[in-house]
């Protein structure tokens, strides 16, 4: 019997039993029209609840159409979220937040022509340029420090909409991502709103950081690979459709490696997956068919991001050097660079540089190594402590900056400069090969020496250090160093030369090159010869040892010691200047560097160059309050996806493997599918980073938690929708309703707050939600 018939009877029953009859008829008509409007209201309830799961169970569907009103209404909800949340208070605080004073620094130096040196690529940094422009800012804030007003820049606020804007689109990026995945519109609002309510990808999209276009590119290239898959099913290869996802996900993999080096993991993503599907057309397709997905593949999806990067290099080095860029005198990017590249930036010290062809005795010189971005033979007053020399003498180091503490002279083994302007009289004589030098520091008036000590961080080296010469004959052996001359394309120093009369060239500024047959150079070359210096009397080698010194009397600066080892860069120099002015002075024109070395140069500086949520990264100071968090619901729901995913594949290959006729329906397939590519992806953009030799902020997680946030709600959101209406549809609104409560318990620590003073967990205004003790909330 149907509920409304058993209601009607049950009614029935009611008003004719014997109670009933003994009412009067006032009593009678109560009674009827209160059964009535209780009947009704029971209906309209059934009713609605009944209608609620038909729109449920449409609503949760598989393979709806993409443009049917329920998914249109659901994409524009979240796209009105993501851009509410990210675009309120995108002036608070009008000041410099965290790295706004690093990249808006970069942002300057574009647009007002100062050459500078960042570990990052250019694409994100040339983009944070472009909407500086487009908002008329001229680069003259200083973006000193954290704290400084944009008082009177108000353009600059654009720069922070543009940020916030390609943060708010991760949102309908990650929507049509699941969709495209599941074919489900609860898994796709799930995924849109993981991201919505996810506090710090909003706080790091918000800022003028390069974090939003990172991440921006990264999610524009999964959906457009998951795209790609899509058209690759439904549409014959080479279709339009095809070529146009083909070529986006070659041009969003290009951006995002021009962003940050964290895309070269979204690359590998796509790499794989390309391989994989070559391999399943392999099976099908002709030899000439192949031949065409092979050469569309790599011209779409290497060639294409290449020419971005490249156009990228382009674009800033024509703002940055062809332009003849100056240099910045308050910083030291240049010294990273090698001397040819040096030359083409305006206002440095070897811009059309003249000097000696050759280094002399008596020459005052700045002594460089050769390893990448080596630094200059220097001292400093500071003093090695008793326990690593008695005498405590003074700190030798490879300093980044050139000054007065790297200038160095070159003297003889036993005389020293016998004119009143520190040169020696007579005609200079060449520094040659095999030669034994001392080197002089004019300024603390010491010299270069090596004791059979260890070295204070690498203790299988010599130590290394400054001494006067306090010996009245002739100067201490520990002083010699042999000057060792190495050809470019060989680790072997070269042969010492018989003809001694080098220096009757000299004069004329020529430089001494030998012409008869099997004879090598010999000659110490400004610029252009490598040498190893060599103390005769402990028998090592000057190197720098790639260590730090401890900075409370080293300053944190690179070690320099004495090492048994010829081997590799560590023990190679060369004079990068030289000041004589008893020799005639030359150009060096002949090394300026073109573009595609600078490319490379700048390229290989570059390279060389957190899931639980368990502590909070504040960002404040002294009159505002910000805190990198994050959405701790987020983070440990994800973790929650994490393992019943793993769970899942895990199982399915169990029973897989035990019952290789297993048929599954082709919802789980694609489900298999699309978790394993999500899952490795998450991985690519989390492991590497434990093997990287780097300080890691809690910020370099937040890619991986894109990827992260989309497997949870692939998995959740498809797994839920195959149960029945009733538990799906609790669970889709627990999950939503979590998510939204827990991003309105802790905006504050996206958007910041004014405290009334300084942090403490025991005065802290929201000490309520500091449920873990790493949380350093306002």
């Amino acid at each position: 019997m149907h509920l409304r018939s058993k209601i009607e009877c049950f009614d029935s029953k009611k008003l004719h039993s014997p109670d009933y009859a003994a009412l009067t008829d006032d009593e009678k008509n109560e009674r009827t029209s209160n059964t009535t409007g209780n009947f009704m209201t029971l209906m309209k309830v059934l009713t609605g609840y009944n209608n609620t799961m038909l729109w449920w169970d449409r609503y949760r569907s598989l393979g709806g159409p993409a443009g049917s009103r329920d998914w249109w209404l659901s994409f524009w909800v979240v796209m009105a979220a993501a851009l509410y949340t990210r675009i309120s208070s995108i002036t608070s605080p009008y000041m410099v937040i965290w790295d706004e004073a690093h990249f808006g620094k970069m942002l300057s130096y574009y647009i007002n022509g100062t050459f500078f040196f960042d570990v990052h690529p250019t694409g994100g940094k040339l983009l944070l340029t472009f909407f500086g422009w487009l908002g008329g800012y001229n680069g003259t804030h200083s973006f000193e420090k954290p704290g400084v007003s944009y008082e009177g820049y108000p353009e600059i606020m654009l720069i922070r909409f543009c940020c916030a804007l390609m943060g708010a689109l991760l949102a309908p990026i990650a929507f049509c991502s699941a969709w495209t995945m599941t074919r489900r519109i609860p898994a796709a609002v799930l995924a849109a709103t993981f991201v919505v309510t996810e506090i710090g990808t909003l706080m790091l999209t918000k800022f003028i950081l390069l974090d939003a276009p990172l991440m921006f590119f990264m999610m524009a290239s999964l959906l457009a690979m998951c795209r790609l898959h899509y058209a690759s099913q439904i549409d014959p290869s080479f279709g339009v459709r095809w070529w146009c996802y083909l070529i986006l996900t070659g041009l969003m993999i290009g951006c995002v490696v021009s962003v940050k080096f964290v895309g070269l993991f979204m690359v590998a993503v796509v790499g794989l997956y390309t391989v994989q599907s070559l391999w399943d057309i392999l099976a099908y397709a002709s030899l000439v068919e192949m031949f065409y997905h092979i050469m569309a593949r790599t011209m779409c999806l290497i060639i294409l991001p290449i020419v971005i990067y490249m156009g990228c290099f382009i674009i800033h080095d024509s703002l940055l050097i062809s332009n003849n860029a100056k240099q910045d005198p308050g910083e030291f990017h240049l010294s990273h660079f090698t001397p040819g590249f040096q030359m083409n930036i305006a206002n440095t010290a070897l811009h059309g540089i003249s000097q000696p062809l050759v280094v002399t005795y008596g020459a005052n010189t700045t002594i460089r190594s050769i390893t990448r971005g080596g630094g200059f033979l220097s001292t400093m007053n500071n003093t090695y402590p008793s326990k690593h020399d008695p005498n405590q003498k003074q700190v030798v180091f490879s300093g980044r900056t050139k000054s007065f503490i790297s200038l160095l002279q070159i003297r003889f083994p036993l005389d020293d400069p016998d004119l009143p302007d520190g040169y020696y009289s007579g005609d200079p004589e060449i520094v040659q090969h095999l030669d034994i030098v001392r080197l002089y520091s004019p300024w603390s008036n010491k010299f270069l020496a090596c004791n059979k000590s260890q070295a204070t961080v690498v203790t299988v080296h010599k130590l290394v250090y400054f001494e006067e010469n306090v010996s009245e004959g002739s100067p201490p052996d520990n002083h010699m160093w042999q000057v060792q001359l190495i050809t470019t394309n060989s680790p072997e120093t070269l042969e010492l030369r018989t003809n001694e009369d080098m220096n009757a060239q000299l004069i004329n500024g020529t430089d001494q090159q030998v012409t008869e047959e099997n004879e090598k150079v010999i000659s110490w070359n400004v610029l252009e010869s490598h040498v190893k210096l060599f103390n005769v009397y402990h028998k090592c080698y000057l190197s720098v040892s790639g260590k730090k010194l401890p900075k409370s009397w080293g300053l944190g600066q690179p070690e320099v010691s004495c090492g048994k080892s010829a081997h590799g860069d560590d023990s190679r120099w060369y004079v990068e200047q030289s000041f004589d002015r008893h020799v005639t002075n030359s150009t060096f024109g002949h090394l300026r560097t073109g573009l595609w070395s600078r490319f490379v140069e700048t390229f290989h500086m570059m390279m060389w160059m957190w899931p639980l949520c368990y502590r909070s990264h504040p960002w404040y100071d002294e009159t505002f309050r910000i805190v990198l968090l994050g959405n701790p619901i987020v983070f440990w729901f994800n973790i929650v996806g994490f393992i019943i995913t793993v769970v899942f594949l895990s199982k399915t290959a169990y029973n897989r493997r035990r019952n290789p006729h297993l048929k599954l329906d082709q919802e789980l397939c694609s489900l298999i599918f699309w978790c394993r590519w999500l899952l490795l992806a998450y991985l690519l953009h989390y492991l590497p980073f434990y093997t990287m030799n780097r300080i890691l902020y809690f910020h370099h997680y937040f890619p991986a938690l894109q990827i992260s946030s989309l497997l949870t709600s692939v998995i959740l959101g498809t797994l839920m929708c195959r149960l029945s209406r009733g538990p799906s549809l609790l669970i889709m609104i627990m999950l939503l309703l979590s998510l939204i409560y827990s991003f309105c318990l802790f905006s504050f620590t996206g958007y910041g707050e004014y405290p009334s003073d300084s942090w403490h967990a025991h005065n802290s205004t929201h000490r309520h939600l500091r449920w873990l003790d790493g949380w350093q909330l306002v």
